[in-house]
C-alpha cells in the first residue's frame, strides 16, 4: 500500500492538501493554548491594611514644613487615596552643634537651632499591602529606616519611616 496514491490521496482516503491543513491546525493547537494561558493571567488582588506610620521629613524648607496639615490625603500614582495625615507630631528647626569662634582654644561648643530648615514628624495612616510578610506602601517597604514618598495635592516629598504601630499589623491576619 502506497502512502500517496495516483489521485493524490493519503492512504487512499484523504486529499494531500486537506491532510496538510489538518496537520497544520493540529500543530497550532498548543500555540493557541499557551498564548491564551500567557495572555489571560489572573490579576492579583491586593488586600490593603491601614497602618499608623510615623514619618520624619528632615531639613525641609519652612514653606514646605508649614504645608503639612492634619487631614491631608495622600495619593498614589493613579490618583487614588493611599493614606491620610492624622497628626503633625513636631515641626521644629533641627539643632546644630556650633563652635564658639571667640573661644577656639577652650573648644567651647553650643547647640543652636538651624532656622533655615525644619524637621517635621508626622503620623500617617497608610494603606499598605502585604507581600511575603513584608508591608509595602506603593513600591516602598514599610520598615524603620526605609524611605517613603508622600504625594498630596499640595506637596510631594520624601521622608523616612521612624516607627509604626505593631498592634494593627496582626489585626487583619487570620488565625
Amino acid at each position: 500500500m502506497k502512502f500517496i496514491d495516483d489521485k493524490g490521496k493519503v492512504f487512499g482516503k484523504i486529499n494531500i492538501i486537506d491532510f496538510l491543513v489538518i496537520l497544520f491546525l493540529i500543530g497550532l493547537a498548543p500555540v493557541f493554548y499557551l498564548g491564551n494561558k500567557a495572555l489571560s493571567k489572573k490579576e492579583v488582588v491586593k488586600v490593603y491594611k491601614e497602618i499608623p506610620v510615623r514619618v520624619k521629613f528632615s531639613n525641609v524648607i519652612p514653606e514646605l514644613a508649614d504645608a503639612f496639615h492634619e487631614g491631608d490625603v495622600l495619593k498614589d500614582n493613579d490618583g487614588n487615596t493611599a493614606g491620610v495625615l492624622k497628626k503633625v507630631v513636631s515641626n521644629a528647626p533641627p539643632e546644630v552643634l556650633t563652635m564658639n569662634l571667640l573661644n577656639v582654644r577652650n573648644s567651647e561648643y553650643f547647640v543652636s537651632p538651624n532656622l533655615e530648615s525644619k524637621d517635621v514628624v508626622c503620623l500617617f495612616e497608610l494603606k499598605c499591602s502585604e507581600e511575603n510578610g513584608v508591608l509595602y506602601f506603593g513600591a516602598c517597604p514599610v520598615k524603620i529606616g526605609s524611605n517613603v514618598i508622600v504625594n498630596t495635592d499640595n506637596y510631594n516629598t520624601q521622608g523616612m519611616v521612624i516607627g509604626f504601630s505593631r498592634g494593627n499589623l496582626t489585626a487583619g491576619k487570620e488565625k
